[in-house]
């Protein structure tokens, strides 16, 4: 057990393409978690350590900003802690900030809210650097109503058939505060036009928001309708309405306290 630990508060940035997920596990391969207690170990030279994120993500996801918790044996001025760590970490997980915390201050229980957004493109041909990042999805789309879906997730619902098995929630009603999709038009072809689901809320369930753009992509493509959705937010049948898409678009963009 560790006593006498001094806490911060990071907020990581991370390319999860090639990790498989946030948690450490048991010989599963690379993990965010493994990796960033290892640079740990490093800068402490001690295995006296823990940390703990504002949420799980899963194998591919990426991360603009996951606020982690860590408990260490011993203080180092933030503003060298988080070159040190820099120092030790591959170059696709950066530590962006770093700041003392108090011993109460919990990542997961004291956010308010969570942002993440789902990012891909209809391309024929997907560009390869965007490939990791941005879900290729060559289909044609209705976005208006893809749109006016996004609607009906916003609030406070029974999201049983919006998320995966696999953790057992107390509760799988969610509030959902924001909805939407975006679009964003680049005429460069380094980087070239893409979309986005961006969703906001106090939190959610197992790869919830991929179950919800399963939906969107569904909707777009005619496949389900509004009706459906609607009916399965107020009397759910106990199954997916839809695919879970892939984690390759999906990015954790912010955490708020």
């Amino acid at each position: 057990m560790i006593t006498n630990n001094t806490f911060y508060k990071l907020t990581l940035a991370y390319n999860g393409t090639y990790y498989k997920g946030w948690q450490s596990q048991t010989n599963s391969g690379p993990t965010i978690q493994d990796t960033l207690n290892l640079a740990l170990t490093k800068v402490f030279k001690s295995e006296n350590l823990s940390s703990l994120a504002a949420g799980r993500t899963d194998a591919g996801v990426s991360a603009l900003e996951q606020v982690v918790k860590i408990s260490v044996p011993f203080e180092i001025k933030s503003d060298g802690l988080l070159k040190a760590i820099n120092t030790q970490l591959p170059a696709d997980i950066r530590v962006l900030k770093c700041e003392f915390a108090t011993a109460d201050f919990h990542p997961i229980r004291d956010a308010k809210k969570r942002t993440y957004r789902y990012y891909f493109n209809t391309d024929d041909v997907h560009s390869p650097l965007q490939v990791g990042l941005i879900y290729n999805y060559p289909y044609e789309l209705n976005f208006e109503m893809m749109r006016n879906a996004c609607a009906l997730f916003i609030g406070l619902h029974d999201f049983t058939d919006f998320h995966c098995k696999g953790s057992e929630p107390t509760s799988t009603e969610r509030k959902v505060f924001s909805c939407e999709i975006k679009s964003s038009v680049n005429s460069d072809s380094f980087l070239p036009s893409y979309h986005y689901l961006e969703i906001s809320g106090e939190g959610f369930l197992k790869q919830m928001v991929r179950c919800i753009m399963g939906c969107l992509f569904d909707v777009g493509r005619g496949k389900i309708t509004l009706e459906q959705i609607n009916n399965r937010l107020k009397n759910p049948a106990g199954n997916n309405l839809s695919f879970v898409a892939p984690a390759s678009g999906l990015v954790k963009f912010s955490v708020e306290y």
